[in-house]
């Protein structure tokens, strides 16, 4: 029963992130989105891989490359994982050919967790 509250807890998360996701990048306010992808960079670093997947899947990179970013830094981050490593070059693959370069010039910080070593 716990589990199942935890994956429900994380569904409305994830639920919650890529709406967020989307007003903010259909409205243009990508500052603000960059602050909050970044005020919660904690809580996605955190999300099962899998949701990661999900919030990417559910995602036009061209419309929310921010989002897509932020996801994606939140999966390089974790060092307890084993990645599929054929969806996570496919994920970066799509991004780097596809993202918006007005979305990323917004917050150039945002690539920061892309460039941790």
């Amino acid at each position: 029963r716990v589990r199942l509250l935890q994956r429900a807890k994380m569904a409305s998360s994830m639920d919650q992130l890529v709406a967020d996701i989307r007003r903010h990048s259909s409205e243009g306010e990508f500052k603000t989105l960059a602050t909050q992808l970044q005020n919660c960079a904690d809580q996605i670093a955190h999300m099962d891989v899998a949701v990661l997947d999900t919030v990417i899947e559910c995602l036009d990179c061209k419309q929310h490359s921010l989002g897509v970013m932020a996801s994606l830094a939140g999966k390089l981050s974790r060092s307890d994982i084993h990645y599929d490593w054929n969806t996570l070059l496919r994920q970066l693959d799509n991004f780097i050919n596809n993202f918006s370069v007005d979305q990323i010039r917004a917050s150039p910080l945002a690539c920061e967790p892309l460039s941790v070593g």
